[in-house]
């Protein structure tokens, strides 16, 4: 049987009645700011697509610790003067692995590749586009994107706003939304039935994410003030690290809640979710939050707010834009409706290697057949 790669070619062959080479094997190169977006989203798919013939390449700013990657000088998470070099070395970079297509990730990466002096085609994986519906410095970031579309061969993106977005620009034919991202590691993130509830135990709530201004660890904060006054019995752990760390802190001390919230850290995503009853998500807007596909993998209802990126998810209950206190009456009534799940899910669509295969398709389609576009 011949491999996915190979039944590409022969695709493109036929699409190609003028071509008088033969095509060489697909070269990827997989492009992020920083080496552990590799480790977190492209480990498994990268996997998949090698299996299939497909030669890939990854790099970042800087190293990945789980997959060989190359290094580019100059490039950074956020953007900063250092980054003026970067372009040349993505063009070398190209050059060097004789790239076919670049497919890039995280936007400081995905701006720098499109103004780079290489014809190399790029397909933008975007995760979210960086801003909130509606505003104020939404207009800044739309007007360069625009621009940076002049250099986009297709985008594949997780939400219907960017979705939308990116087609008026690109076309239909040219963005393909991924409803689960990247897909999930259903290994790592297996579903599993609820923890033990009995009459007066505490429901267990996981909010997982930075504690910073996007992800608004504050409204957690104020959805257990809402429990609290409702009368629900909860215990409510905040997973994460960030530059609100102190502030959040002292917040909890200041409303009384530490009998009721704890601030472990930074902590495994799948261990938390599997030993909580629901998980609570609070963020402005997401491309798609990895952490609401994961709780849906493992069989956990998610709450959150009415926003980009959060409403697309599976099982997740959405109140009005900071609601809190809605959010938390949405929570009671299941609670007391007995509507938290006690079935494991059917998970089969998230799999990695369906959506592997998904953008491997895309990006085809969107070559029109080109190989070798750099010697």
């Amino acid at each position: 049987m011949k491999s996915l790669n190979e039944r590409y070619i022969v695709l493109i062959n036929k699409s190609l009645a003028t071509c008088k080479s033969e095509p060489t094997q697909l070269r990827i190169g997989v492009l992020a700011s920083v080496g552990r977006t590799l480790d977190m989203f492209f480990l498994e798919m990268v996997a998949e697509w090698r299996r299939n013939g497909v030669e890939v390449f990854l790099a970042a700013g800087d190293a990945a610790e789980t997959i060989e990657s190359d290094i580019i000088h100059g490039l950074t998470q956020a953007p900063h003067f250092s980054n003026i070099l970067t372009p040349l070395s993505l063009a070398l970079w190209a050059r060097r692995r004789r790239l076919d297509v670049i497919l890039t990730n995280t936007a400081t990466a995905s701006a720098l590749v499109r103004v780079a002096p290489t014809s190399v085609p790029i397909v933008y994986f975007c995760h979210g586009l960086h801003w909130a519906e509606n505003s104020e410095p939404a207009l800044l970031w739309k007007g360069l994107e625009s621009i940076l579309m002049l250099r986009t061969r297709g985008a594949i993106v997780s939400n219907t706003e960017d979705e939308r977005w990116m087609s008026q620009r690109l076309g239909n034919m040219h963005v393909v939304k991924s409803k689960y991202g990247v897909g999930v590691p259903l290994d790592r993130f297996p579903a599993s039935e609820l923890p033990a509830l009995l009459p007066g135990d505490p429901i267990k709530i996981a909010w997982i994410g930075d504690l910073s201004e996007r992800k608004r660890p504050f409204l957690a904060l104020d959805v257990a003030r809402d429990l609290r006054n409702a009368g629900v019995q909860f215990s409510l752990v905040m997973a994460g690290a960030g530059p609100l760390g102190t502030a959040v802190a002292k917040e909890i001390n200041r409303s009384n809640l530490r009998d009721v919230v704890t601030l472990p850290g930074r902590k495994s995503s799948n261990e938390l979710i599997a030993a909580s009853h629901i998980l609570l998500h609070t963020s402005r807007w997401e491309g798609l939050a990895r952490v609401l596909l994961e709780a849906a993998a493992i069989g956990r209802n998610s709450y959150g707010f009415d926003v980009k990126g959060v409403r697309d998810a599976p099982r997740v209950a959405t109140a009005d834009d900071g609601d809190t206190t809605t959010l938390a009456a949405m929570i009671k009534f299941d609670i007391d409706a007995g509507l938290l799940p006690q079935a494991s899910p059917d998970t089969s669509r998230m799999a990695i290697p369906i959506h592997a295969d998904l953008v491997l398709k895309s990006i085809i389609r969107w070559l029109d057949g080109r190989t070798s576009t750099v010697g």
